[in-house]
């Protein structure tokens, strides 16, 4: 099998973490027991993936070992597990997060390999581990998983509490889940910092790796209107039917040019890209931004716009249309369902204001808009013990490896937990696989034919490894 060059060139990797190994063998199995654990959500059913990894866990009978199941709802299952500490009155505790549930299967034949077998699959560079959570996130649980495992297997003991949360629904936006666990246990699952998905990437520019620091909000919305409800033989004027309501504002959304915010977590992103000092000045330059990362773009075959542009814009992506139910008759109701990713501080009446203009003064008065869910952005400082922590063991394992603080597009639960002022940041080590472009890289979460290499599973497990040991 060839081996990825570049990486392995790198990379400083600790033997107990390279190929063909003891801990790597146990890291695959891991994390195809978690996958051929459906937890898809809706209904997630989660605890039975908890009960699974909580038996890891009890069967090493280790005394500074504590598990609990949280049950935040029916068959929605949070496991807690507890490292104790040597000295937690006065040293720090960790917490690493993992959801234990994964978005649905849209088509299971768009699958080269069936979404929930775990299936280990030889390409041209690694070998790729295949299902639904693979990329998102199951590999991050594993990878938590074995490196806490290692660490207590050599008779490591953490001086402050060490906690790894696996939590339900995050994939519904954790209302069931993690909301839960901050607003009624919290008491369980108390850390100082908390480190998740997110982040953890490499850039194609210099040492740069990606650390989520904060995450845009939500205002997702259904619309609704109406029209004249009659047969299908006898079809009248189509102006008036809700339907073609519906397609205008379709075609308004995708006319509308987003306007641009030169916010200040995207200049500090800006800022600590290894990047000369030009490139940097243009890159915030708020006239030039647009055409200016479609160029590099097209250049480098790299998806800089894609990457970028959420970043300094409200986004509005419609996924969900819906109108009548049987062919022959013409609904009077038709709705629309966006998916509306929003920028500090700007909120529900922030954004119903610019739909109106979007959508027109005249139509949008028929409308009736009703918010889906609704969440503010939220950010952690870059200036803590604990980002430079994490920038130091980057550094250990990628020298001359650098942090750039992410301002991200989507949304985890750092947006809940960070509602009780911990720091919380983004990061599992992930390399870009030769098999793969960065745009193919980018799009794995939540996609047919997820995967992961065995690569990078045992690059973010060595990584949480070296973290953890600093705890």
């Amino acid at each position: 099998m060839a081996k990825n060059s570049q990486n392995s060139r790198k990379i400083h990797r600790m033997e107990k973490f390279s190929s063909n190994s003891e801990l790597e063998q146990e890291a695959i199995q891991f994390l195809q027991m978690c996958i051929q654990t459906d937890t898809v959500n809706p209904p997630g059913n989660e605890v039975q993936l908890a009960k699974k990894i909580q038996e890891v866990f009890d069967n090493e009978e280790n005394p500074l070992i504590q598990t609990k199941i949280i049950e935040t709802k029916p068959g929605r299952g949070n496991l807690i597990v507890d490292i104790r500490g040597s000295d937690p009155e006065t040293s720090d505790s960790w917490g690493f997060g993992s959801h234990l549930d994964v978005v649905p299967i849209e088509n299971a034949k768009n699958w080269n390999y069936p979404p929930f077998s775990g299936k280990v699959v030889e390409l041209e560079h690694d070998r790729f581990i295949w299902g639904r959570g693979a990329f998102d996130m199951k590999n991050t649980g594993t990878a938590f998983t074995i490196a806490i495992l290692a660490l207590l297997r050599e008779g490591f003991q953490p001086k402050g509490n060490i906690k790894l949360i696996f939590e339900a629904d995050e994939e519904r936006g954790g209302e069931e889940g993690m909301a839960i666990l901050v607003d009624q246990y919290w008491d369980e699952i108390k850390v100082d910092c908390f480190i998740t998905e997110g982040g953890g990437f490499k850039l194609p520019i210099g040492g740069d790796f990606t650390i989520q620091v904060g995450e845009k909000g939500k205002c997702q919305t259904k619309i609704e209107c109406e029209g004249v409800a009659g047969h299908g033989s006898t079809p009248g004027d189509y102006n008036k039917f809700a339907i073609y309501k519906l397609m205008d504002i379709l075609e308004n959304i995708r006319k509308w040019k987003p306007e641009i915010y030169m916010i200040d977590e995207y200049k500090q992103l800006v800022n600590a890209l290894s990047l000369p000092g030009i490139f940097k000045f243009l890159l915030k330059r708020k006239s030039i931004i647009r055409p200016l990362l479609s160029v590099i773009s097209k250049r480098t075959g790299d998806p800089f716009d894609k990457f970028l542009m959420p970043i300094i814009t409200d986004t509005i992506s419609p996924t969900i249309v819906k109108s009548g139910s049987k062919v022959n008759v013409i609904s009077p109701h038709a709705e629309l369902s966006l998916d509306i990713r929003v920028l500090p501080g700007h909120n529900q009446d922030f954004i119903y204001n610019k739909l109106e203009k979007i959508i027109g003064s005249e139509l949008f008065k028929e409308l009736k808009l009703s918010p889906i869910d609704e969440t503010a952005s939220t950010t952690s400082p870059i200036n803590t013990k604990y980002y430079h922590s994490i920038g130091e063991t980057l550094e250990e394992i990628y020298p001359g490896g650098n942090l750039v603080p992410l301002f991200d597009v989507g949304g985890t639960d750092m947006k809940h937990v960070r509602k009780r002022n911990i720091p919380c940041y983004g990061f599992s080590l992930l390399l870009k696989d030769p098999d793969l472009t960065y745009d193919e890289l980018g799009s794995l979460a939540h996609a047919p034919n997820e995967r992961i290499s065995v690569n990078n599973l045992m690059i973010s497990t060595e990584f949480a490894y070296r973290l953890m040991k600093k705890v």
